[in-house]
């Protein structure tokens, strides 16, 4: 398989607006999924990766599994234990601990909350929005396995590769690709996110660098939008009209919390501010 370059397999297009945006995901079809980054020049990475465990990487995300599995029942809002080592990971991802999974959603506009929502120190670089094209990253995974391993699992939902087949590749060192994934049983925030996961199978390895089993598809299979962060602004009081907010993508106190801050620290104009004061002593809130 030869080896290609990161910027063969990404399509970037730079958007001149919020506007421009809507317009182009709205062209999309349903097998692309989103990432939303806060800086166009971070490169699409794992949690895992970008941790201080290089050397131990094959072997930690099972010690984190290992100490969530004997710490779950003693916390107050335990649901259930995870009955596979994808579902382990997928917890483990939604609580900051670092694992090999990438989150992407099937909604754009999720994506590009999680692209605007944070304040940047450098305001002139732009954020970025990656699709991914799912049935061609899990056309080409599979054409890589049946070749070169002897894998019993292929089973697909919606050319998602399942849970079965990430247990059975969890321990494989030597595999170098990127496959889709979906637990079946979601968890609340995976739900309301719309979820998907993008796996680097080999832990070993930066997800840039394991993207040769692309070559035998029709490049680029990635595009990359990037978005003025000027838009921020614009953006979000936008997505807040499709109430996607911190309080409806992280449910409980906290994402309230968030949800409020941004509300008030920087979507609202002084006047807005004032009217709802008002409106909130009406009601009695406030004296």
């Amino acid at each position: 398989m030869k080896n290609s370059t990161f910027t063969e397999y990404v399509q970037q297009l730079d958007l001149k607006s919020w506007t421009d945006f809507k317009s182009k995901v709205d062209s999309f079809k349903l097998e692309w999924i989103y990432r939303g980054q806060a800086n166009a020049s971070w490169e699409l990475s794992s949690s895992l990766e970008r941790s201080s465990m290089a050397e131990i990487k094959h072997d930690v995300e099972a010690v984190f599994i290992a100490e969530y599995r004997k710490a779950i029942r003693s916390f107050p809002d335990y649901s259930g234990t995870p009955e596979t080592t994808l579902e382990w990971l997928s917890l483990l991802q939604h609580h900051v601990t670092p694992t090999r999974l990438i989150d992407f959603t099937h909604s754009p506009y999720i994506a590009a909350y999680f692209a605007f929502q944070e304040e940047a120190s450098d305001k002139s670089e732009p954020v970025a929005i990656w699709c991914v094209n799912r049935i061609r990253f899990y056309q080409a995974a599979l054409y890589y396995l049946k070749k070169d391993f002897e894998v019993s699992a292929y089973v697909d939902r919606r050319y998602l590769f399942s849970e079965s087949t990430f247990e059975e590749l969890f321990r494989r060192a030597e595999l170098d690709c990127v496959m889709p994934f979906d637990p079946a049983n979601a968890n609340q925030r995976q739900l309301i996110q719309q979820s998907v996961f993008v796996a680097a199978m080999n832990p070993e390895k930066r997800f840039v660098d394991q993207l040769s089993f692309l070559d035998y598809q029709e490049k680029p299979v990635m595009t990359k939008l990037t978005i003025p962060r000027s838009e921020r602004k614009k953006a979000l009081r936008d997505l807040m009209k499709m109430n996607i907010t911190h309080a409806t993508l992280f449910p409980g106190i906290d994402g309230f919390a968030r949800s409020l801050n941004l509300k008030y620290s920087t979507l609202a104009t002084l006047g807005e501010i004032g009217g709802w004061i008002q409106d909130l002593k009406r009601d009695g809130f406030v004296t």
